[in-house]
C-alpha cells in the first residue's frame, strides 16, 4: 500500500509539474498576446489621428472648393487695392480692366458660392470686370431698391473664376 501511495504522490507530483509547465507556457503566451494587443492599439490610435489629420484636409480642401470671393469699388479703388490693373490702348485711351495676375485675397470678401447666390451691387451704374457666363447669372432689382445680381447657375458662373469684380463707375 506504501508503494502504491508513492507511486501515486509520484504520479501526481508528475502531473503537477505538467501543469506547472502548462500554466508557465500559457503565462507566456498571455504576456506575448497582451504585447501583441498593446501594438494593436497603438497602430488604431495611430490610425485614428491619422484619418483625423485626412479629415481636417478635406474639410479645409473642401471649404477652399466652396469659397469665392467678391469686391466692388470705383476702379481707383480697385487699383488702389491691387485687383485691377488697365491694359492695352494708346495714350491712355481704348484701355480695358483686367485682373491683376496675383491677387490679395484678403482685400476680398469671402462667399460661399452654394449659399451667396444674390449679390448685392451697391449702384446701379457698375461693370463686372471678371467673366462668367452671361446665361449664368441675371441683374434683378432688388426691394431695396438696389441692383442684385442673381446666379442661376452656382458651376457654370464660378467655372471661369472663383472671384468676382464689380468696377463702380465713377
Amino acid at each position: 500500500k506504501v508503494k502504491q501511495l508513492n507511486t501515486s504522490i509520484e504520479n501526481r507530483g508528475l502531473a503537477i509539474s505538467d501543469l506547472k509547465k502548462a500554466l508557465k507556457s500559457r503565462n507566456l503566451r498571455i504576456i506575448e498576446l497582451s504585447d501583441e494587443m498593446l501594438e494593436l492599439e497603438s497602430e488604431v490610435a495611430e490610425q485614428e489621428m491619422e484619418l483625423n489629420d485626412q479629415e481636417k484636409v478635406i474639410a479645409m480642401q473642401e471649404l477652399e472648393l466652396m469659397t469665392t470671393y467678391y469686391i466692388s469699388g470705383t476702379e481707383d479703388e480697385l487699383e488702389t487695392k491691387k485687383v485691377i490693373a488697365k491694359e492695352g490702348g494708346f495714350l491712355g485711351l481704348g484701355q480695358t480692366l483686367v485682373l491683376e495676375s496675383e491677387l490679395d485675397k484678403t482685400a476680398f470678401q469671402p462667399l460661399n458660392k452654394y449659399e451667396a447666390t444674390l449679390i448685392t451691387i451697391p449702384t446701379d451704374d457698375y461693370s463686372i470686370i471678371t467673366e462668367h457666363p452671361s446665361t449664368s447669372y441675371e441683374i434683378v432689382e432688388l426691394e431695396s431698391g438696389n441692383t442684385g445680381l442673381k446666379i442661376l447657375d452656382v458651376e457654370s458662373f464660378w467655372e471661369l473664376s472663383n472671384f468676382l469684380v464689380v468696377s463702380q463707375d465713377d
